[in-house]
């Protein structure tokens, strides 16, 4: 029966419906068929491992409309709680309450915004091949930081999410998982919660994770003497003497950094000199520097004390 045009409300109501109709097929398109969730294990599994598949794994990809040869950022987003620890103990990122909606919604205006990217969804993480778009790779980071304070909740969010350097082909993929998941796992623990981290902020630290578990000196071993007297004196000389190092040996400006008088400064760096068997002024600071980075690193990956 058609309605005459004449009767009052009509158009209201048809738009109505036709939003319902619209929100019910945008919901049908972002649930995945089992046999496409499947597809994106494969995928995502096969790249993990340097890219072994050849032409199967393009034509695995282009089911999924996925062109591997075109440049892509890995992202990495996983569960970290607000306020999540940022020295000492481990986060064992557990499923934060709100997390799987969060990184639902995230996922899926990500989608929208970069077309051709593909989603591997899970309990406690999700991984993500961004493609490029073609304004440019620069812009990918800063909207993804954008969509995340929109729809994730931002620092205050249940998400914590890394993106790697730009693909360069099937081989690359698998380093690119590898700086997705640091950057995301670090971003955490150095920032204290959630938020979108990449590879390249996380500085020196990207060379200490190479470290971490093969290089040890007497650089180290002083550092992990302050670390130790921190826990037990609840004074952070780790931090002070990175942020010293960083800034180039700058009391006003360190000082500054960390919100103390230059004096409060100073006696931190002469308790640092009486603590180890490394005198900080004549140190080689390159080395310091990167004994500071790995011995943070170890000991944020390291399971400290249960919360009490």
């Amino acid at each position: 029966m058609l309605l005459p045009r004449a009767v009052p409300g009509v158009e209201g109501v048809l738009a109505g419906i036709a939003s319902h109709v619209a929100v019910a097929i945008k919901r049908h398109q972002l649930i995945e068929s089992p046999a496409d969730h499947g597809l994106v294990r494969d995928l995502f599994r096969a790249l993990a491992l340097d890219g072994e598949g050849g032409e199967d794994l393009g034509l695995l990809a282009a089911r999924l409309g996925c062109d591997l040869s075109a440049p892509h950022f890995l992202l990495h987003a996983l569960p970290c709680a607000p306020g999540a620890p940022a020295a000492g103990r481990r986060s064992h990122h557990r499923s934060q309450p709100g997390w799987r909606d969060a990184a639902g919604r995230l996922g899926s205006v990500l989608g929208t915004h970069l077309p051709g990217s593909v989603f591997d969804r899970r309990d406690t993480a999700m991984r993500a091949l961004l493609r490029v778009p073609a304004t440019g790779a620069e812009p990918v980071a800063g909207l993804v930081r954008d969509l995340h304070l929109q729809v994730a909740g931002g620092p205050a969010g249940p998400v914590a999410a890394g993106l790697s350097n730009v693909t360069g082909g099937a081989a690359t993929f698998a380093g690119r998982f590898a700086e997705a998941e640091s950057a995301a796992r670090l971003g955490c623990l150095l920032r204290g919660g959630a938020g979108v981290s990449t590879y390249e902020e996380l500085g020196a630290y990207r060379y200490a994770l190479g470290a971490e578990a093969t290089v040890r000196d007497r650089y180290q071993e002083s550092v992990e003497k302050l670390l130790d007297y921190g826990a037990r004196r609840g004074v952070d000389l780790v931090g002070t003497l990175d942020v010293y190092l960083e800034l180039r040996g700058s009391i006003a400006r360190t000082a500054r950094r960390l919100g103390m008088h230059p004096n409060t400064l100073r006696q931190r760096l002469a308790r640092i000199d009486q603590l180890t068997t490394v005198q900080v002024e004549r140190a080689d600071w390159i080395s310091l520097a990167m004994a500071v980075k790995t011995v943070r690193l170890r000991a944020f990956r390291t399971p400290g004390p249960p919360a009490t």
